[in-house]
This record gives C-alpha cells, structure tokens and sequence, in this order.
C-alpha cells in the first residue's frame, strides 16, 4: 500500500511540474546560456591548441633541419681537409 501511495505522489509530482513549469523554455535557456559559451569556449580551446601545436613542431623541425646542415657542413669540411685547425 505504501509504495502504490509513493508511485502516486512521483505522478502527481511530475503531472504538477510537467503542467505548470515551462520546461521547454527552461531547456531554451539552458541551452543558450550554458551549451552555447561552452561549445564557443572549447571551439576556442582546439584552435589555440592546435596553433600552437602546429608552430611548435614546425619550430621543432626548423631546429632539426639546421642542426642537420651544420653536421653535414662539419663533416664535408672535415673530409675535405679544408676546416681551419687551431693550435694551442
């Protein structure tokens, strides 16, 4: 008898709040205050962290080809024997 008396009251419950809460227009706002900023913010979010992804790894690859180019350089001068020796 107690439970059947519970599972009436949640109905009415939910009938009262159905018929007299706007829930749709609740929903609208929720949806324009808080869904809309945080798809806007995270949007934000991948752009600066993809633009910064992609400058430091276009930085990466500047500083791995110029190391590449003096160790190259280095070496042909070596071979060539036309590097300048320093004597101490």
């Amino acid at each position: 008898m107690m439970n059947l008396l519970r599972l009436l009251i949640g109905v009415a419950g939910v009938g009262l709040i159905v018929k007299f809460t706007p829930i749709l227009d609740l929903l609208y706002l929720f949806f324009m205050i808080v869904c809309i900023p945080l798809m806007l913010m995270l949007s934000i979010g991948m752009i600066t962290a993809n633009t910064f992804n992609l400058i430091t790894q276009q930085g990466n690859d500047f500083f791995a080809t110029m190391k590449e180019r003096v160790n190259h350089y280095r070496e042909t001068e070596n071979l060539s024997g036309g590097g300048k020796e320093v004597s101490a």
